[in-house]
């Protein structure tokens, strides 16, 4: 639920700007924090979308690059010799990596370093 909620703030923030650059555009384009905030919004957005996405992830995604592409492969990069070794891969809980998901980490690094950007507004 904390993922709508966090777009549905992302939306009422969208339509903030919006109606601050309908007021007096000029001024607003003047203002350099305010691209930043349009970065930051069209950044937060995206990642909200990927969450929403990412809610009810697949059963079988990897646990790191290197088993990505093992399984986009078809076990041809890593095979597995024997099923000992299979027992302890499924017996362990591993956290699951996908492009998604690092997608996602990624996009919101770049979102907090655009905000720390737009927070020397006020120093």
């Amino acid at each position: 639920a904390a993922e709508y909620l966090f777009f549905w703030y992302l939306l009422a923030y969208l339509l903030q700007e919006i109606q601050q650059a309908r007021y007096d555009l000029r001024t607003w384009l003047q203002n350099s924090y305010n691209y930043l905030d349009a970065v930051v919004l069209t950044l937060l957005f995206v990642c909200a979308i990927l969450r929403i996405l990412l809610i009810d992830p697949p059963m079988e995604e990897a646990t790191d690059f290197v088993d990505w592409l093992n399984q986009q492969t078809s076990g041809w990069l890593r095979p597995v010799p024997n099923e000992a070794a299979i027992d302890v891969i499924l017996d362990s809980n591993l956290c699951g990596w996908s492009l998604r998901m690092e997608l996602l980490r990624t996009l919101l690094a770049l979102a907090v370093i655009f905000l720390f950007l737009r927070l020397t507004e006020y120093l």
